[in-house]
C-alpha cells in the first residue's frame, strides 16, 4: 500500500488517502511495487485518480495528486491536511506553528 496526497493549486494539502501500488505498471507492464516517488509514478497516480473519480483533469482546477511515504523516505515528511508541497524541492513541509520564525 502506499499513500498520495491531494494539493490543491496553491500546493496546500487538501487529504491523503492509502492507494493499492499494486495497481502501477510500467511501460512494460510490470508492478511497480516499492519504486514509487518519481514523477513517472505520479503520472501514473494521476490517472488511476482519474480512473476512480476522485480527480478531472478537465476541471483545470490546478489539482494534484503525489505520493507522500508514510516512513519519510522521500519527500521530506509525510503529508498531512494543511501542509505544503514545495513543488522545486519536491517535498512535503509541515505548516508552520504560531510562533516559529
Amino acid at each position: 500500500m502506499a499513500h498520495a496526497a491531494k494539493i490543491d493549486r496553491y500546493g496546500i494539502v487538501r487529504g491523503v488517502v492509502v492507494v493499492d501500488d499494486d495497481k502501477f505498471l510500467d511501460s512494460m507492464g510490470k508492478v511497480l511495487g516499492q519504486k514509487v516517488g518519481s514523477f513517472p509514478q505520479d503520472e501514473l497516480l494521476m490517472e488511476y485518480m482519474t480512473s476512480l473519480g476522485l480527480h478531472n483533469p478537465d476541471l483545470g482546477n490546478g489539482e494534484e495528486w503525489r505520493f507522500t511515504s508514510y516512513n519519510n523516505n522521500f519527500r521530506g515528511v509525510f503529508a498531512g491536511t494543511s501542509f505544503t508541497y514545495d513543488k522545486m524541492a519536491d517535498e512535503f513541509k509541515p505548516p508552520e506553528t504560531e510562533g516559529s520564525e
